[in-house]
This record gives C-alpha cells, structure tokens and sequence, in this order.
C-alpha cells in the first residue's frame, strides 16, 4: 500500500528526527528539506511530475537561506498551473504569541502548530488538512 507522503521543512537536526518519528509512526512517508530553497526546488519538481507530490508540507517557521513564510509564500504565488494556491501547509513554530501568528496567516499558512508538538497535535491536524 502507498502511503501518503508529508514534505518535512526543518533546518534543526534534532526537531527533523523527532518529526519524522512521529510522522512515520502516524503513518505518513516523510521526505525532508533542511531549508526552504531546498523545499521549493522539491515543490516545483514535485508539480511538473517528477518527484512525488506531497499531500502536506509541514515547515519550521525560521531557517536560513529561505524561511517558511518566504516558502509559503512563493508557493502560493509561483506554482505551476496554481497548483499551491489551495494547498495545505502547516508551520512549526516554538513561538506562541501573536506577532508570529500574524505573520503566519499574512504568509499564506493554513495552520500553526507549537513546538514541542506532541504527537496527537500532529495527528489531529494532519487528519483534518490531508481529508479536506
């Protein structure tokens, strides 16, 4: 059986492997991007059929080179055939205020979730964006 693939945005060795376990033992594939340029390069091949379409992305708000607003925001703008504009991504942000969750929203970000998450966050959110 093919699972459904989450594309996983994190530069932080340690949040990445501690997400990945959860995502797999949810029960999810997970390919991982340790930045945003390096997500949107997978996006746009993804798009054109050449890598395996995510059904979610999941990114860490703040990375180097690009951050996830950038990365949810090109998404969102630049897609092939508007392919981003209705997709679901998911911020991680150990951030808890509203500053951050303002610039969440302004970015394109469908939901936010606070690190640590703990698993049954992650479950309950990744139910409901990958059934919509």
């Amino acid at each position: 059986m093919h699972q459904k693939m989450i594309l996983l945005v994190e530069d932080d060795p340690v949040n990445r492997k501690v997400l990945r376990r959860q995502l797999q033992k949810i029960g999810y594939d997970v390919t991982d991007c340790t930045d945003g340029e390096v997500a949107l390069a997978y996006w746009i091949s993804a798009c054109q059929g050449e890598k395996p379409m995510p059904v979610l992305i999941l990114t860490d708000c703040h990375m180097p080179k690009m951050d996830g607003y950038a990365l949810t925001q090109a998404i969102r703008q630049n897609s092939p055939e508007g392919k981003g504009a209705n997709f679901p991504i998911l911020a991680i942000t150990a951030n808890r205020f509203g500053e951050e969750l303002q610039k969440c929203e302004d970015a394109g970000v469908n939901d936010v979730l606070v690190k640590p998450v703990s698993i049954e966050n992650l479950k309950e959110a990744l139910s409901y964006w990958t059934t919509k």
